[in-house]
């Protein structure tokens, strides 16, 4: 595992450095790795009697730049405010546990309960979250400070994803099967701050994923009641949080 993200972190570190676009304005020219300290809440189906969402913590790798300028405006001596179109790649992973003190009734006679299952019992959560293409709109100001370094700070609107969520169960009742959601029309809230430096820039940020605008829900047979598959709007099966750290060198 620390070998296999090693590699990734590289990997990652090294794409985000090549420009994108030698044509392209100085501030849309490069992309800044992004490593994440990650909680994911899942909202189980009511059969599991779980009120409050479980939390899950893990960690998340990808990166971010800036793809269009909207406009900008020059402040004077005081700095620059931009309006942007952004971009965002994210992986990770969470576990976790849930107690489930009795066995979910399942009306359906034909289906069969795991041999080995008692009451309560434990359920274990894989989560990996594959958000590999995601665009926002974000307001970018630009403080200028000393020399050549400058206070950046940042507020964007995620507003489409290709990717989802995927979790999967170790035990209980729908032992080693999965359940996720697709974020078609997601709502992520980004707010951050880097300071640039000569020859660095770091920075940290938040990212708060409340709920979704739209999204389908997938899992096994019997794991959802029909009202609580396939599209679904303004709720969330799996909300993220994240405290994120970024770098370009």
């Amino acid at each position: 595992m620390y070998r296999l993200f090693l590699i990734l972190f590289v990997s990652f570190t090294l794409i985000s450095n090549v420009p994108s676009s030698y044509s392209m304005q100085d501030s849309l020219g490069f992309s800044y790795f992004e490593f994440s300290m990650l909680r994911t809440g899942i909202t189980m189906p009511e059969k599991y009697i779980s009120v409050e969402p479980l939390y899950h913590n893990g960690f998340g790798i990808g990166s971010s730049s800036n793809v269009k300028i909207i406009d900008e405006i020059e402040i004077g001596p005081v700095g620059k405010l931009s309006i942007n179109l952004g971009r965002d790649l994210l992986l990770g992973f969470t576990s976790g546990k849930m107690t489930v003190n009795s066995i979910p009734v399942i009306s359906d006679t034909s289906f069969k309960y795991p041999a080995d299952l008692k009451s309560p019992h434990e359920v274990n959560h894989l989560t990996g979250i594959l958000d590999l293409y995601s665009l926002n709109v974000n307001a970018e100001y630009h403080l200028p400070l000393i020399g050549e370094r400058a206070l950046i700070g940042q507020f964007a609107v995620t507003f489409f994803n290709i990717g989802g969520t995927i979790s999967y169960m170790k035990g209980g009742v729908f032992k080693d099967k999965f359940f996720g959601v697709v974020n078609l029309l997601p709502f992520y809230i980004q707010p951050s701050v880097k300071l640039k430096l000569k020859g660095a820039t770091l920075g940290v940020g938040l990212l708060i994923n409340p709920y979704s605008f739209l999204e389908y829900r997938f899992g096994p047979e019997h794991f959802y009641a029909d009202e609580e598959k396939g599209i679904k709007s303004n709720s969330a099966q799996i909300t993220k949080y994240a405290l994120q750290f970024f770098l370009r060198y």
